[in-house]
């Protein structure tokens, strides 16, 4: 199972490069949302002028299982943030969707 961030999500809905790498996953139902990036991918679209009925409808067309956020989940998301910092320690941008497999495996 491979946990998606906000970025991964709307990259693929919106087909950005590199929107292949989660592809597979979210076609296959082995993709998951945090329910902190699911309310996060919902507002993004909204705020780019989709309206809320179509922002719902398509997420849901994903069928990403939601994730509850807990505190281990918040614990590895913050040990993970500084590996995205830079010389000047600033957020390097991923390259494509990024992926956070390492936060959830399914056995």
């Amino acid at each position: 199972m491979m946990l998606l961030d906000t970025s991964a999500v709307l990259g693929y809905l919106q087909g950005e490069p590199g929107c292949e790498i989660v592809a597979s996953e979210i076609l296959t139902g082995q993709a998951s949302i945090c329910v902190v990036n699911q309310t996060e991918v919902l507002s993004k679209l909204c705020d780019k002028g989709m309206g809320w009925p179509d922002a719902k409808k398509a997420l849901g067309k994903l069928a990403l299982l939601a994730e509850p956020f807990t505190s281990d989940t918040a614990r590895e998301a913050a040990r993970l943030r500084p590996l995205r910092r830079g010389p000047e320690n600033h957020l390097i941008p991923p390259s494509g969707p990024l992926r956070l497999a390492s936060l959830r495996h399914a056995p």
